[in-house]
């Protein structure tokens, strides 16, 4: 399950800036 909790912290770090750019 290592790899599913790296996905969404990958997906959370990416989520941030995109957020920030709206």
């Amino acid at each position: 399950d290592l790899t599913a909790i790296v996905r969404s912290l990958r997906q959370m770090c990416f989520n941030i800036p995109d957020n920030l750019n709206y």
